[in-house]
């Protein structure tokens, strides 16, 4: 995998295979326990990062989850994305997670995804 920069990796006439159109990092503050996520400020997060891509949340096909595989983690992940992308389509919205399938993929954690 080699990120460049779009008008650098059409000038080298490389091969495209996706554009990264935003990219967001949060810290939900005081939670209930360290490695407990805040729904709220995951919401606000995919929210706001979907505002700067310029896409609505219509656009996606699938919603490629971090799936931390905990009894706690995954429902707040899962209501998260509820809350800012979901309740906001017509139709329902696929979300899964590839980590379940071939494990955490460390450094290329959330390459997986699919978009339209």
């Amino acid at each position: 995998l080699v990120l460049k920069r779009l008008e650098d990796a059409l000038a080298a006439g490389d091969a495209i295979r996706g554009v990264i159109l935003a990219t967001g990092v949060n810290a939900a503050g005081r939670t209930t326990g360290l490695s407990l996520p805040d729904q709220d400020a995951q919401a606000t997060l995919i929210a706001r990062v979907i505002e700067e891509a310029g896409l609505t949340p219509e656009d996606f096909g699938y919603f490629e989850a971090h799936g931390t595989g905990t009894p706690t983690g995954d429902p707040i992940e899962a209501a998260a994305i509820a809350q800012a992308v979901g309740r906001r389509r017509a139709r329902p919205l696929p979300v899964g997670s590839v980590k379940s399938n071939i494990g955490h993929t460390e450094a290329a954690a959330g390459l997986v995804g699919v978009l339209k």
